[in-house]
């Protein structure tokens, strides 16, 4: 996900920003990744990104939603148990800021105190 360094933490496209702890990390990050089940689903026009369902996959045990998000590239969301969602439903998306990866403009990771 493409993001812009600011005090304090990494500010995502559409103004949301998200919260990390090592400020030196955050102004030199250019992407930040997240694992498909560090991302939760809230109410439309809530959290951290709207999303538009694309694929949903209803597994029994988890629910797999393939979303897609203006200006980036199509994005994964895993959560355990059934998710009421179907495909052409819009959703919000939260980041779970614990769970964040920064990468620099090289694509390297980076490390907290980099």
């Amino acid at each position: 996900v493409p993001v812009t360094g600011t005090p304090g933490g990494v500010a995502l496209k559409g103004g949301a920003t998200i919260a990390v702890p090592d400020a030196t990390r955050a102004a030199h990050a250019v992407e930040l990744g997240i694992r498909p089940e560090h991302l939760d689903v809230v109410a439309p026009g809530c959290g951290d990104l709207i999303a538009q369902a694309d694929v949903v996959e209803h597994l029994g045990s988890d629910t797999n939603i393939y979303v897609k998000v203006e200006g980036m590239a199509p994005l994964m969301v895993r959560k355990h148990g059934n998710i009421p969602a179907k495909s052409g439903d819009m959703l919000g998306l939260t980041i779970q800021p614990d769970h964040v990866h920064l990468f620099d403009s090289a694509g390297m990771a980076l490390a907290a105190g980099t």
